[in-house]
Order: structure tokens, then sequence, then C-alpha cells
């Protein structure tokens, strides 16, 4: 009895360690595709509240010529509903944006409406993805746009690239757009020189101000250079840099870092080991490069996205050609605060396989999402990849898949007039941080929106507000965390 036991007992311990084995960090756990006979391929991922997917991206296989397609998937990847929206030219999603109420706000480009070649078009949907208003935005020639933000007053931040004609001959400027909660423009700001210049990402910094990402052949040591832009709240330029060789250098991506400064993420022809390569830039808060890195061997190698995965560590997601010709594959890679790669992984097969967006599911998990002419249906698809993350440690008495560490701090407390809040984010988490009075009335809303992993401020301004008590509201997922603020004057 006791030699079948030790026999049952070695296979439980067997079978555990072959899990554990199965589940390491960076194992692919599965991959989708989207599409039908066409080319179709995604641009934009977001988690959602429910724990699925969203996809954002453009479709030639469903609705008219070249529709902005948007899919909603659970948890494991499998599609609950899809819809297009266009008209008779074509249209494509780049960026996606949560919205409080569950929906979201396509952030694209529309040859179908508008006044011009290209312009920049948003569409608003409810939780269905059914659309609840369209703007565009752009004059009589060429406008695209890279990226969009919710901010704090319901509104939202979107970032392109401004067609202009001077002197006869066509230019571009990248370009900032304020928005509120119906789309109409507050405020536009055009950020440029001589040549042409373009944007590419845009991220909110913890001091409420933004990171204007994008490309320069106005400025720089090269053909053209990554240019980065420090903006305060009302788009005013605190200060510029470029980053770059005497080739062509590009950034896509850009994360907060836990000292202040910031990680940027994208391709460089200038420096490395190949035709292009993965280039990465740790700046610290005055823009000033602490460090750089390149990834990559002898062809097209380049990073489209970054995201913090907290203890200072960072994802990159992109893609590399390998020797096969015509070859290449979805990449992620895992560095530490310096730079130095931890791990990285393939995802792909014989074809082209590219990913655009990452991003941390709530129970830690790693997606990438892009294109593939590997597998699917058609010429190209959309592919969701879920990689293997670091589970996120729980509380006993939390429900599975909450977040474990927000730690929201105040300092100064009691103040006056200004306060800084603080919390840290484990993974990508939707979230709302609202000041309210005694009488639970709600004065300030701080923060409204999908925030990446990694610590994030907040300033609280009360100039406007009486002396009194008065409390600070967090909620990110199914967290819920309440602290009392004294404002003395």
């Amino acid at each position: 009895m006791r030699i079948v036991f030790a026999f049952l007992l070695a296979g439980i311990v067997l079978m555990a360690g072959a899990a554990m084995i199965l589940a390491a960090e960076g194992d692919v756990l599965w991959t989708r595709t989207f599409g039908g006979p066409m080319d179709d391929d995604a641009c934009a991922l977001l988690p959602t509240p429910g724990g699925g997917f969203q996809l954002g991206g453009f479709t030639n296989s469903f609705g008219q010529f070249g529709d902005m397609w948007l899919v909603l998937t659970d948890a494991q990847g499998d599609s609950l509903w899809s819809h297009t929206y266009g008209g008779a030219e074509g249209e494509r999603i780049n960026a996606l944006v949560a919205c409080s109420d569950g929906g979201c706000l396509l952030v694209g480009e529309t040859e179908s409406y508008g006044a011009g070649d290209r312009d920049i078009w948003l569409v608003r949907t409810n939780g269905q993805g059914q659309a609840l208003w369209t703007r565009t935005y752009g004059g009589v020639d060429f406008d695209q746009v890279a990226a969009g933000l919710a901010t704090g007053d319901n509104g939202f931040l979107v970032a392109g690239t401004r067609g202009i004609v001077v002197n006869q001959e066509y230019d571009e400027n990248l370009w900032l757009l304020k928005l509120n909660a119906d789309g109409d423009t507050l405020w536009s700001r055009t950020y440029g020189g001589s040549y042409a210049d373009w944007s590419s990402a845009l991220i909110e910094t913890p001091d409420a101000g933004y990171l204007l990402i994008g490309g320069t052949y106005s400025f720089g040591a090269g053909w053209n250079d990554a240019w980065i832009l420090k903006l305060n709240s009302q788009g005013d330029s605190l200060w510029s840099r470029t980053y770059g060789g005497w080739n062509g250098d590009q950034i896509y991506g850009a994360v907060p870092t836990a000292d202040g400064g910031f990680l940027l993420a994208g391709e460089t022809d200038s420096f490395g080991a190949g035709d292009r390569d993965v280039w990465l830039v740790k700046i610290n808060a005055q823009g000033d490069t602490i460090w750089t890195r390149t990834f990559g061997e002898s062809m097209y190698d380049a990073a489209r996205a970054v995201i913090a995965t907290g203890n200072e560590h960072y994802l990159v997601g992109g893609f590399t050609q390998t020797a096969a010709a015509g070859s290449m594959q979805m990449w992620l890679i895992k560095i530490d605060a310096q730079g130095d790669s931890l791990w990285s992984r393939t995802v792909g097969g014989i074809g082209i396989d590219m990913a655009f967006a990452l991003q941390q599911a709530p129970n830690g998990d790693y997606l990438l999402a892009g294109l593939t002419t590997s597998w699917g249906a058609g010429e190209g698809d959309m592919m969701l990849a879920c990689i293997q993350g670091l589970p996120l440690a729980v509380d006993p008495g939390r429900e599975p898949g909450t977040l474990q560490a927000y730690r929201l701090s105040v300092s100064p407390n009691p103040f006056n007039p200004t306060t800084a809040l603080s919390f840290e984010l484990r993974a990508a988490s939707y979230v709302s941080l609202k000041v309210y009075d005694t009488a639970g009335r709600e004065v300030r809303t701080l923060v409204e929106g999908w925030q990446e992993a990694g610590t994030r401020e907040a300033i609280l301004d009360a100039t406007e507000l009486p002396s009194g008590i008065y409390f600070a509201r967090l909620q990110a997922g199914e967290f819920t965390q309440t602290q009392k603020l004294v404002l003395l004057k």
C-alpha cells in the first residue's frame, strides 16, 4: 500500500511540475485569427471591463471597401461580435480609447467623409459597438491620426498629423486636438518646422501633462529622427528633444518609469546589427538620454509598443524578420530597468506575422495583436496571441483576478492648495479617481480611463475649494480605496 501511495504521490508531483513548466512566463497559451478572404489586420488592442478584449483595425473582407473593423472577444479570445464602420472609400482604426460607460472611442482615419483627401475620423460607440456619434477633423489635404487618450473632464485628446501647403509645397506638422465628451474641438495645437514632422504616439505623464511622440525631418542629427515633446495640460511645449543618428530612427511607444523618466521604444536604422533593429531609449524627466539598447540581427526588427509590468520590468512588442525569405514573426521581449533582456518569445509561422499592439490582461497574461499571413482565412488576418504572464497576487479575501497593489497615497496631507495623489497598478486597468466633499458631491475627476501598469500621480488643485474635509476615491477593476483629505487655508 505504501508503494502504491509513493507512486501516486510521485505522479502528482510530476504532473504539478509539468503544469508549472507548461505555465512558465513567456509561453504561448493560445492564438486566434479573425478575418475573411481578403486583407484584415489589427492596429489597436484594449482589454474590456468584462475580461475580454477589443481589437481595432481594418477589413477588406467585410463591410464596404476597406472599413474600420472592431472585434470583441471573451477572455479566451473567442469572437463575441464585430462591427464595421465606413463608406465607399478606405477607413481604418489606429487606436482605441476606453470610455467610462463601457463604450469605446475609435480613433482612425477616413477617405469617405470629411473635407480632404484623408481626415481624422472618430467614432464613439456604446458597449455593444453601436455608433453613438462620429466626427471628422482636417482640411483639404492629407490628415492622419496616431493616438488618443481619455481626459479627466470626460473629454478626449487626439494626436495626429496635419497636412498643410506652404508656398505651394506640401508639408506636415504634429497635431494635437482637445475635444469634449461629444467630440467638439476645444482647442488644437500644431508643432513642427520647415519640413515634414508627424505624430506616432501620445501618453499621459504623472504630472497631468503629456508626452507627444513623433518623427521629424526638420530637426535632429540625421535623415529623420525621433522627436519627443513634453506638454502641459493645455498643450504648451515645456521641452522637446530629438533622438537618433545619421539614418532613419523612429519611436512608436513610450511608458513612464518609476524614477520619473520614460522608456521609449521603436526602431533604428542608425544603430544596431541589422537593416533595422528594435531601439529602446531611456530618458529622464527632462528628456536627457540615460541609456539606449538595440535588439535584432541582420534583417528587419522593430518595436511598436511598450508597457510596464511592475517590479520595474517592461515588455516590448513588435516583430522580427528571420533568415527565411519573407518570414516575419511577432516578437515579445521582457527587459529589466537597465534595458537588459530577461527573455524573448516569437509567435508566428512561415509568412508575415507582425504585432502592432500590446496589453497586459487583468490576470497578468500578455496580449499581442496584429496581422498574420501564416494562418487564418484570407490573404491577411487579424491575430491575437496570448502569452503566459506572471500571476498577480491577490489578498485572501479578494475575488480571483482582481489586482493586488494600488496603494493610494496623498502627500502632503493636510495641504494648501495642491496635493499629489499617487497609486500603483500591477497590471493595466480601467481607473477612476474622484474627489468628493462631505455631502457626497463630486468636486473633481482626476483620472477616468484605461491606465497602463506602473506608478501614476494626479495633482489636485483645490484653489477654488473651501477649507474642509474631502475624500479621494480610487476604483480600479473591482478594487476600491478611499482616502481622507484635509484642506487647510
